[in-house]
């Protein structure tokens, strides 16, 4: 999602999803446990190579550091399922599926952006309830990044 080469088309990236997540499963299954290939062929954990198995770690940790935030956040699933709900009821989807029709790949570049915290989603996409949530998490930010870079007061 977050990579930074933009697919050519929604399409494209439909594809190189569905790909990537064959390639998972696939490498998934050999090296984390033994399997049969459907040939009745046995694989065992040492039949992935080095790089599938870096690949492997490397993926899992940037998922794991990823999911972090969204999980703190959604500890509470009352107020995570309260929130969506207020979003739900709140967001215009037609106009939300007019701005991605008018520029799916400016869309998808910029969800992109938004998902590596370089910009704030689109309001279209927010809606009123999370836009305002949304804005007093950069206001509290930028105060306490404020904060921190005031110089010490002598008490």
């Amino acid at each position: 999602m977050v990579a930074d080469k933009v697919p050519a088309s929604f399409e494209q990236l439909l594809n190189d999803v569905v790909a990537s997540a064959r390639r998972t499963n696939a490498v998934k299954f050999r090296g984390l446990n033994v399997d049969y290939m459907i040939t009745g062929a046995l694989l065992e954990p040492e039949d992935v190579s080095e790089s599938d198995a870096r690949w492997m770690v490397s993926t899992v940790a940037a998922a794991l550091a990823a999911a972090g935030p969204a999980e703190n956040a959604a500890a509470d699933p009352d107020a995570f399922l309260d929130l969506i709900h207020q979003w739900q009821s709140s967001v215009d989807f037609d106009a939300l599926g007019t701005y991605v029709e008018a520029s799916p790949n400016e869309f998808l570049t910029h969800i992109r952006a938004a998902a590596r915290d370089d910009v704030d989603p689109p309001d279209v996409l927010l809606g009123p309830v999370l836009a305002e949530k949304v804005a007093a998490a950069n206001a509290r930010a930028l105060l306490s990044a404020a904060a921190n870079d005031s110089p010490p007061t002598d008490g």
